[in-house]
Protein backbone atom coordinates (compact mmCIF):
# COMPACT_ATOMS: atom_id res chain seq x y z
CA UNK A 1 0.00 0.00 0.00
CA UNK A 2 1.31 3.35 -0.67
CA UNK A 3 1.71 6.26 1.53
CA UNK A 4 -0.50 9.08 1.21
CA UNK A 5 1.06 12.59 -0.16
CA UNK A 6 -1.37 15.03 1.40
CA UNK A 7 0.01 16.32 4.87
CA UNK A 8 -4.04 16.28 6.27
CA UNK A 9 -3.88 12.03 5.42
CA UNK A 10 -0.86 11.63 6.48
CA UNK A 11 -1.58 13.49 9.92
CA UNK A 12 -4.60 11.28 10.45
CA UNK A 13 -2.73 8.11 9.50
CA UNK A 14 -0.58 9.21 12.32
CA UNK A 15 -3.32 9.85 15.06
CA UNK A 16 -4.82 6.87 14.34
CA UNK A 17 -1.49 4.49 15.41
CA UNK A 18 -1.05 7.04 17.82
CA UNK A 19 -4.52 5.89 19.15
CA UNK A 20 -3.56 2.39 18.43
CA UNK A 21 -1.02 2.44 20.18
CA UNK A 22 -2.39 4.69 23.59
CA UNK A 23 -4.94 2.62 23.47
CA UNK A 24 -2.79 -0.69 23.64
CA UNK A 25 -1.54 0.73 27.11
CA UNK A 26 -4.44 1.48 28.66
CA UNK A 27 -4.02 5.55 29.43
CA UNK A 28 -6.22 7.84 30.56
CA UNK A 29 -9.85 8.82 29.51
CA UNK A 30 -8.72 12.67 28.78
CA UNK A 31 -6.59 11.73 26.55
CA UNK A 32 -9.27 9.21 24.78
CA UNK A 33 -11.22 12.11 24.59
CA UNK A 34 -8.82 14.82 23.18
CA UNK A 35 -8.49 12.18 20.36
CA UNK A 36 -12.34 12.28 20.29
CA UNK A 37 -12.38 16.03 19.84
CA UNK A 38 -10.10 15.47 17.32
CA UNK A 39 -11.79 13.17 15.42
CA UNK A 40 -14.98 15.41 15.62
CA UNK A 41 -13.49 18.28 14.51
CA UNK A 42 -12.15 16.97 11.74
CA UNK A 43 -15.72 15.59 10.66
CA UNK A 44 -16.74 18.87 10.89
CA UNK A 45 -14.29 20.27 9.05
CA UNK A 46 -15.03 17.63 6.04
CA UNK A 47 -18.91 18.63 6.21
CA UNK A 48 -18.27 22.43 5.67
CA UNK A 49 -15.36 21.69 3.04
CA UNK A 50 -17.94 19.61 0.70
CA UNK A 51 -20.92 21.90 1.18
CA UNK A 52 -18.40 24.77 -0.06
CA UNK A 53 -17.06 22.60 -2.90
CA UNK A 54 -20.77 21.53 -3.54
CA UNK A 55 -22.22 25.39 -3.60
CA UNK A 56 -19.10 26.66 -5.51
CA UNK A 57 -19.51 24.12 -8.28
CA UNK A 58 -23.03 24.77 -8.29
CA UNK A 59 -22.29 28.28 -8.38
CA UNK A 60 -20.00 27.79 -11.72
CA UNK A 61 -22.37 25.90 -13.25
CA UNK A 62 -24.90 28.66 -13.05
CA UNK A 63 -22.66 30.94 -14.22
CA UNK A 64 -22.12 29.39 -17.21
CA UNK A 65 -25.60 30.17 -18.01
CA UNK A 66 -25.81 33.66 -17.45
CA UNK A 67 -24.34 35.43 -20.75
CA UNK A 68 -22.90 38.00 -18.50
CA UNK A 69 -20.24 35.58 -16.50
CA UNK A 70 -20.12 32.91 -19.18
CA UNK A 71 -16.90 33.97 -20.50
CA UNK A 72 -15.03 33.79 -16.81
CA UNK A 73 -16.53 30.68 -16.06
CA UNK A 74 -16.58 28.63 -19.39
CA UNK A 75 -12.71 29.15 -18.43
CA UNK A 76 -13.06 27.51 -14.69
CA UNK A 77 -15.46 25.25 -15.18
CA UNK A 78 -13.61 22.96 -16.92
CA UNK A 79 -10.82 22.92 -14.69
CA UNK A 80 -12.94 22.02 -11.67
CA UNK A 81 -14.17 19.20 -13.36
CA UNK A 82 -10.84 17.93 -14.36
CA UNK A 83 -10.08 18.06 -10.74
CA UNK A 84 -13.20 16.27 -9.38
CA UNK A 85 -12.23 14.01 -12.31
CA UNK A 86 -9.00 13.22 -10.89
CA UNK A 87 -10.66 13.31 -7.18
CA UNK A 88 -13.47 11.10 -7.31
CA UNK A 89 -11.48 7.62 -7.95
CA UNK A 90 -9.06 8.65 -5.58
CA UNK A 91 -12.25 9.04 -2.85
CA UNK A 92 -13.63 6.06 -3.50
CA UNK A 93 -10.29 3.96 -3.40
CA UNK A 94 -9.83 5.96 -0.01
CA UNK A 95 -13.44 5.12 1.33
CA UNK A 96 -13.48 1.13 0.23
CA UNK A 97 -9.74 1.26 2.10
CA UNK A 98 -11.21 2.52 4.99
CA UNK A 99 -14.27 0.89 5.38
CA UNK A 100 -11.70 -2.56 5.05
CA UNK A 101 -9.42 -1.27 7.71
CA UNK A 102 -13.24 -0.55 10.55
CA UNK A 103 -13.42 -4.58 9.82
CA UNK A 104 -9.99 -5.44 10.92
CA UNK A 105 -10.12 -3.41 14.05
CA UNK A 106 -11.27 -5.22 17.36
CA UNK A 107 -13.94 -3.85 18.91
CA UNK A 108 -12.30 -3.15 22.06
CA UNK A 109 -10.34 -0.61 20.14
CA UNK A 110 -13.26 1.31 18.39
CA UNK A 111 -14.09 4.25 21.24
CA UNK A 112 -17.48 4.09 21.29
CA UNK A 113 -17.44 0.46 22.27
CA UNK A 114 -14.61 0.84 25.08
CA UNK A 115 -14.97 -1.35 28.16
CA UNK A 116 -15.15 0.12 31.52
CA UNK A 117 -12.05 -0.96 32.86
CA UNK A 118 -10.01 1.11 30.32
CA UNK A 119 -11.78 4.18 31.28
CA UNK A 120 -11.06 4.42 35.20
CA UNK A 121 -8.23 5.39 36.99
CA UNK A 122 -7.30 3.25 40.02
CA UNK A 123 -5.97 5.07 43.36
CA UNK A 124 -2.64 4.73 43.77
CA UNK A 125 -1.37 1.93 46.27
CA UNK A 126 1.95 1.03 48.00
CA UNK A 127 2.46 -1.63 45.00
CA UNK A 128 3.27 1.46 42.79
CA UNK A 129 1.64 2.62 39.40
CA UNK A 130 -1.95 3.91 39.63
CA UNK A 131 -2.67 3.30 35.20
CA UNK A 132 -1.98 -0.43 35.98
CA UNK A 133 -4.62 -2.42 35.31
CA UNK A 134 -3.29 -6.05 35.44
CA UNK A 135 -5.28 -7.54 37.93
Amino acid sequence: MALPKEPRQKMINIMYLVLTALLAINISAEILNAFKTINESLEKTNTAVNASTTQILASLTQKLNDPATRDRASVWKPKADQVTGYAKPRLTTARATEEEAETRIPSRFIPGQMRPHMLTKRAKTEEGNPWDHTG
